[in-house]
Parts: structure tokens; C-alpha cells; sequence
């Protein structure tokens, strides 16, 4: 799976980094036909916000997702990190999220909450959290930004025993919504001791963090060179 990844990710992030690439002349060719040769101006990076709670700040690592796929994406893409500890659906909604939107440059927006909705403390129910992602999708796209859902990671705290209802719900918004989901709770459930990846029941580790952030890329790389054109 892991090597499928990586590959995946290289050939994706290859095709993009050719963009914009011209050949040059022999040297006979006249001054106007190099001219006309050379390399087209390299387009801005996309900016990508990365929304979500702590397991996409970082928890305190010394690395996250969102740095580990700005790594992979280089210079066409400009990734933002704005996962915010302990937060939910509801927190997101309301930052209020309509001017978070408005205010916004990101041409890319990723969503992963539902750790913490799955948190009995948040009390926030299955539904209320279908409503809530409905809403957050609709004002992103509303806002112009191309918007992808990625699954939360799975967890072994028995206090979110309930997280495969809300990633359920995650998967159905999506297809209700049409947008894109990065399957991280199944591929990552599927894993032979997956327990041992996510060393306190909630956050990834760093090697974790890293095969995230390669599905991530797989799934961004071809919107982002879509939208440098």
C-alpha cells in the first residue's frame, strides 16, 4: 500500500512540476524563434488550507501533515495549516465560517473534523454533525474554493467509540455534496496493527503523519495543476 502511495504521488507531482516547461533552439535558430521557444512564466503557487483539529495541527510534533504534503508538493502549492486543537463541526461553523470563507485566498479547502464531534463531552450528535459538514462544504464552494473531505484517522479510545457513525456521515455529505473524500479511517483501519501508529489512541505518529499526507497528494495534485493553468 505504502509503495503504491509513494508511487502514486511521484508520478502525480512529476506531470505537475513539468508545467510550463519549454525546449529551447540548436543555435542556428533566429533570435524571434528562441524567443518564441522559451519556458512560459511559472505560475503562482495554489494556496491549500488544511482545516481541522489536532491531528492536523500536529498535536506538538515536530512535524504534521499539512508540512509533510507542502513537502511533497513543493513550490506549486503553498499549504496552510490551520487545524486547531479540541475543535469540532460546530467550533468551525461558528468561527462564524461564512467570513472565514469570504476572507479567504485559498483556492484549495480541506476539511477533517469528527474526531472530536465523536467526543462525548462535545456533544454533538451523528446528524448535528451531518449539518454542520453539510453547511461548511456548501459556504466553502459558495466562497469559490474547490473543497475536499478527509476522513478522520481511526481511533482506539474507547470514549470515541462512535467515530465510524460520524465517518459514515462524513461519506454521505460527500456524496450528497459531490466532493472529493480521502478515505484515510478505512485505509488506515485496514493496516495490520494500525493501534501501533497512533501511539495515544487519537493522534498519528510521524510516519503516520507521513503516509497521510502521500494519500493527501495523491488526491490534491491533480486540482492543483488544474487550477496553476
Amino acid at each position: 500500500m505504502k509503495t503504491n502511495l509513494i508511487a502514486g504521488a511521484v508520478l502525480a507531482l512529476a506531470a505537475l512540476s513539468l508545467q510550463g516547461c519549454g525546449g529551447g533552439g540548436d543555435g542556428a535558430d533566429s533570435a524571434a524563434t528562441s524567443a518564441a521557444a522559451a519556458p512560459s512564466p511559472k505560475p503562482a503557487p495554489v494556496l491549500i488550507e488544511e482545516y481541522g483539529d489536532s491531528t492536523t495541527y500536529g498535536n506538538g510534533l515536530s512535524t504534521s501533515e499539512p508540512a509533510v504534503l507542502q513537502a511533497l508538493l513543493g513550490d506549486v502549492a503553498i499549504v496552510s495549516n490551520q487545524g486547531r486543537g479540541g475543535w469540532d463541526s460546530g467550533m468551525f461553523y461558528n468561527l462564524p465560517w461564512s467570513k472565514t470563507m469570504a476572507d479567504s485566498k485559498a483556492r484549495v479547502v480541506t476539511i477533517n473534523v469528527g474526531m472530536n464531534d465523536a467526543y462525548p463531552s462535545h456533544a454533538i450528535s451523528v446528524d448535528q454533525y451531518g449539518q454542520f459538514l453539510t453547511a461548511l462544504v456548501q459556504t466553502a464552494r459558495g466562497a469559490g474554493k474547490t473543497v475536499v473531505l478527509y476522513e478522520p484517522n481511526p481511533s482506539c479510545d474507547p470514549l470515541r467509540v462512535d467515530l465510524p457513525k460520524y465517518v459514515a456521515k462524513l461519506n454521505a455529505v460527500a456524496a450528497d455534496q459531490d466532493v472529493p473524500v480521502v478515505h484515510h479511517y478505512s485505509v488506515i483501519s485496514a493496516m495490520p496493527d494500525w493501534q501501533k501508529l497512533i501511539p495515544d489512541c487519537v493522534h498519528p505518529s510521524p510516519a503516520l503523519y507521513a503516509q497521510i499526507a502521500q494519500m493527501n497528494a495523491i488526491a490534491l495534485a491533480p486540482m492543483v495543476k488544474a487550477l496553476a493553468q
